[in-house]
């Protein structure tokens, strides 16, 4: 296992460089965000055991950050590549060890997953065992329903289409999930999550000074509001830890949390998704028209 840690990317080699078994990696994979189970269906049986798997972890979304999506990622997106050697094992032939040299297109191969020339005839499509470590940072509370999508390039939408039993370690973070795709997968949460709002209170506490109560679907926030700059207090979860009275510009605050799995930026197409009216301001041709008197 080959890796590269940084704060927003990592990235994990697995190479499996014999060519008599193949070996899936244990479940302890240390720091690397992740990791995929291939299933026996590409394996030695019937597909070449000298495989490499790389998995790519991206604490941004590359994918759907311009796009109005009901789902939206958090915790960051994997990409998961399988890549199987071509003929790299030396033959001994008489006093010589021989092996041939390929262009680097021919030595590593993508294999997509399913691939129908791996499975049997008859065989149905196995499904890939993923494991997930999310970061500290992500707010999920057990009440909370577990999703992972897929990312389709054709439809441009996150999918939960074909992933299944989704389950959530939170002393570990470790989501883990079946799915029988590969491609960029995220947590997700709806953009409802957190609203409409049950309530919200605004007051005055000084001169320059204010504090605003959110009640929202799920919990409460307070925020303290002064010229420029907004703290969220009274919050003790340690995945807010890194944000908690400490003052950032209103827009920023809202993208660090919404970085952790909390949505308080809802925009006028959210009005549907979340079964409620928008109001929209009349205009001033509609306001002087009600003004006129009604004839007899």
């Amino acid at each position: 296992l080959h890796t590269c840690i940084k704060d927003d990317i990592t990235v994990g080699i697995y190479l499996n460089r014999s060519n008599k078994v193949y070996k899936p990696l244990p479940v302890d994979f240390g720091d690397v965000r992740g990791h995929v189970e291939m299933p026996r269906s590409v394996s030695p049986a019937n597909a070449p055991p000298e495989v490499m798997i790389r998995s790519v972890w991206t604490s941004y979304n590359d994918f759907s950050n311009e796009i109005f999506t009901p789902l939206i990622p958090v915790g960051g997106v994997i990409v998961f590549d399988i890549f199987k050697f071509g003929e790299l094992f030396p033959q001994p032939m008489k006093d010589w060890t021989v092996r041939q040299i390929f262009d680097m297109e021919k030595t590593l191969t993508s294999i997509t997953y399913p691939d129908a020339k791996y499975l049997l005839v008859g065989q149905t499509v196995a499904h890939l065992q993923v494991y997930f470590k999310l970061p500290e940072y992500l707010y999920i509370l057990d009440t909370d329903s577990l999703k992972v999508a897929l990312w389709d390039p054709k439809t441009k939408m996150w999918s939960i289409e074909g992933i299944e039993e989704v389950k959530f370690d939170k002393v570990r973070r470790l989501l883990e999930y079946r799915t029988v795709k590969l491609g960029p997968m995220a947590y997700v949460i709806d953009r409802c999550t957190d609203y409409p709002y049950k309530s919200w209170y605004l007051r005055c506490i000084a001169p320059d000074k204010a504090l605003l109560d959110i009640v929202t679907k799920r919990t409460t926030f307070v925020f303290e509001i002064t010229l420029g700059q907004v703290r969220l207090i009274e919050k003790t979860d340690p995945e807010l830890a890194h944000i908690v009275n400490k003052s950032y510009p209103p827009g920023l605050l809202l993208y660090l949390l919404l970085q952790s799995g909390i949505n308080l930026m809802p925009t006028n197409e959210d009005a549907q998704l979340c079964g409620c009216l928008l109001y929209t301001s009349p205009s001033p041709r509609d306001l002087s028209t009600s003004r006129m008197p009604s004839s007899a």
